[in-house]
């Protein structure tokens, strides 16, 4: 852990980390999950509720920790690709001018921002 906690890509060679040690390592560098294998999504959220740009990290997050990074900042819609439909409702949502910055709105989406507009 000593070594993970001063160089986040020590990670990779902890056999089976921990809960525990993965939030540590996470909270010091979010970015770090990219080095956990099959993180949960309690890591998931754990990690963009630190640094909800991770979420670009990696194409595997749950929807939840997608739409948890949308909800802090909107723009990050802009990074993502294929946000599923439940992500791009949180950011229009948020402000329905972010519909002009999804590639590929769902038609409920659609629906949506016209009715707000």
């Amino acid at each position: 852990l000593a070594a993970a906690r001063t160089d986040h890509r020590a990670l990779k060679f902890i056999k089976n980390p921990t809960k525990k040690v993965q939030k540590e390592v996470i909270q010091y560098r979010a970015s770090a999950i990219e080095y956990i294998k099959n993180p949960g999504k309690e890591i998931q959220l754990f990690a963009v509720s630190c640094n909800e740009w991770v979420i670009l990290e990696r194409n595997d997050f749950c929807v939840e920790a997608q739409v948890l990074a949308i909800r802090k900042t909107p723009r990050i819609i802009l990074s993502m690709k294929n946000p599923c439909e439940e992500v791009q409702l949180a950011a229009i949502m948020q402000d329905v001018e972010w519909f002009n910055h999804i590639k590929n709105p769902t038609e409920n989406v659609q629906m949506l921002a016209k009715l707000i507009i």
